[in-house]
């Protein structure tokens, strides 16, 4: 079995890590990320109007857009301060946008789900369920091998045990629970998974400043993940016994 680590020495791997987006170039990245929300917003406003569907108010439509307009702004501005916008940040957000979009604007998603929810009433209706399954698992191997050479490349290094289970497959699965994804299949999102590890990792960054040991973190993250666990069951049993 291969034991010890391998240093990465391919600086294109090795780059990933170490690109900073200077300051200025930040900050029109930004402003074109709330342009293409806002384009968003007005579009969805327009199809809603054509099919006849309540639409929201000019205020709160460009409430959304300016509140969200000052979150990405703030951020930027506060990253500059620091050192700069990372690549690695901007890279995961476009990746999570394509992988929103694919969810839930195409039809694929839509099967995605329906096959997640109930196989057979998937099958029933004409979906190729195994050609959707495999699919879902090669875009999920696809994922984890970027995930792999991002890990790469912010460590340096590979080993066996690197990536291989451990306290980040615990704290994936977490991530992904506490941020809506049903383990029964047919609930959840690509960005409310985003939220969930931001709780995994400022739960972690704040039981290392307490002095936490690491059987204490895993305790602590297992606890979370079947608390949401069993929340997301009774849910479903509440649904299913129509309360």
């Amino acid at each position: 079995m291969p034991t010890g680590n391998l240093n990465v020495g391919n600086e294109f791997v090795r780059g990933f890590a170490r690109v900073l987006i200077p300051d200025l170039w930040g900050l029109a990245l930004g402003l074109v990320v709330v342009a293409i929300f806002a384009y968003g917003s007005l579009r969805k406003q327009a199809q809603r109007r054509v099919r006849g569907l309540e639409l929201d108010s000019a205020w709160a439509l460009w409430g959304q857009v300016i509140l969200f307009g000052v979150m990405v702004i703030s951020v930027i501005l506060t990253l500059n301060a620091y050192r700069s916008l990372p690549l690695l940040l901007v890279l995961l957000l476009g990746i999570t946008a394509l992988l929103g979009w694919v969810t839930t604007s195409t039809p694929f998603g839509r099967s995605l789900f329906a096959v997640g929810g109930n196989a057979e009433s998937a099958r029933r209706v004409g979906m190729k369920v195994k050609r959707i399954r495999v699919a879902a698992f090669g875009i999920v191997g696809l994922m984890a091998a970027i995930g792999g050479i991002f890990g790469a490349s912010r460590y340096g290094s590979v080993s066996y045990t690197a990536f291989a289970g451990g306290s980040l497959l615990l704290e994936a699965i977490g991530a992904a629970v506490i941020g809506g994804t049903s383990l029964f299949g047919g609930r959840g999102s690509v960005w409310n998974a985003i939220l969930g590890a931001l709780v995994i990792g400022s739960l972690g960054n704040g039981l290392d400043l307490t002095g936490a040991s690491a059987a204490d973190k895993l305790m602590v993250s297992g606890a979370i993940l079947i608390l949401a666990v069993a929340i997301d069951a009774l849910s479903r049993s509440d649904a299913g016994n129509g309360r």
